[in-house]
C-alpha cells in the first residue's frame, strides 16, 4: 500500500480542496460544494489516475468517494477504466439531492465504458440495477449509498 500526499483528478498539477471544518469528511475539490461549506481552502497536489498508474500497480478495485469530484477522478483515469476494468464502488446521491447532477455525470461516464451499476444486498450479493442510479437510490429512501460499477461478464 501506498499513501500518497496529492488528490486524483481529471488533471496533472494543483487545485483548490474546499476544507468542511464541521465535517472534514465531506470537504470537497468542487467548488459549489465547498464554498458553500466555509472558505477555508487548501492548495493540494492533484494528478490524473492515468499518470498515477505508471509509476504504481495497478489497482483491480477502486473506491471512490470523492465529495462530487467523482467525474474528475474518473476523467483522469479513462484509459485506465477503459483497458484494465477494475471494479468500483463508489458512493451516489440520490435524486433528491440538488447536486446529483455531479455524481450522475460520473455514471454516465463508467455506463459510456461499458460499466452497468449494482448494488450490494444484507447477505453480500450483488444485483443488477436496470434503472437510473439516482432514481434506485431514491427509491430505497437513501440519501446517498455506495454501488458497484463493473463491466458486464
Amino acid at each position: 500500500m501506498y499513501l500518497n500526499n496529492a488528490a486524483l483528478s481529471n488533471k496533472s498539477g494543483e487545485s483548490y480542496f474546499f476544507i468542511n471544518p464541521s465535517h472534514t469528511g465531506s470537504s470537497s475539490l468542487i467548488s459549489e460544494i465547498g464554498e458553500r461549506l466555509s472558505n477555508n481552502k487548501l492548495k493540494v497536489k492533484t494528478i490524473r489516475l492515468d499518470d498515477y498508474i505508471l509509476a504504481y500497480n495497478k489497482p483491480s478495485v477502486i473506491k471512490i468517494d470523492v465529495e462530487g469530484a467523482e467525474k474528475l477522478v474518473i476523467e483522469g483515469g479513462i484509459n485506465f477504466f477503459k483497458n484494465y476494468n477494475p471494479i468500483i464502488s463508489m458512493e451516489v446521491w440520490s435524486a433528491d439531492n440538488k447536486l446529483s447532477k455531479l455524481h450522475e455525470e460520473a455514471i454516465d461516464l463508467l455506463k459510456g465504458l461499458g460499466y452497468k451499476s449494482y448494488y450490494v444486498d444484507d447477505e453480500g450479493e450483488i444485483h443488477l440495477i436496470e434503472e437510473n442510479l439516482s432514481i434506485f437510490t431514491k427509491s430505497r429512501k437513501l440519501s446517498l449509498d455506495n454501488y458497484i460499477f463493473k463491466k458486464k461478464e
